[in-house]
């Protein structure tokens, strides 16, 4: 499976890491592939606040344990697993485990030239008038 399968499917951005390699990235570390296999990297680096203890990584990996291949490598707050390349297996990896945030879905058709430009003007408006209540006030 390639990750812009999986991007595709599930609807989440795809970017390059700090080395140049393709990742999903998510608030608790990242997935990718290596010759064709799902990786997740779960890791606290690049967070605001480190995880609180280890009992955060032992409960996210009570989640993947039915669909872990292999643990790779596993530490005090991270681990690297290979998981199963199946639909429950992504899932729960990308949004239970990794907190991946999905692309945005607009809602009806794209807008045509005509509601753009109507969209355009009444915000331009809008800020005409609260301008002038500033500098009138």
């Amino acid at each position: 499976m390639t990750l812009d399968a999986i991007s595709e499917n599930y609807r989440v951005p795809v970017r390059r890491d700090s080395c140049g390699d393709r990742i999903i990235a998510g608030r608790n570390g990242h997935l990718y592939t290596d010759n064709g296999m799902v990786m997740l990297c779960f890791t606290d680096d690049g967070r605001a606040k480190p995880f609180p203890g280890t009992k955060f990584k032992t409960y996210r990996l009570q989640i993947l344990r039915p669909y872990v291949i292999r643990l790779q490598q596993e530490g005090d707050f991270e681990f690297i697993a290979e998981i199963q390349p199946t639909r429950e297996a992504i899932t729960a990896a990308l949004f239970r485990v990794l907190g991946v945030k999905r692309f945005r879905v607009t809602k009806g058709l794209p807008a045509t030239a005509e509601q753009l430009e109507k969209l355009t003007r009444a915000r331009q408006e809008r800020t005409n008038r609260s301008l002038e209540s500033i500098a009138g006030g």
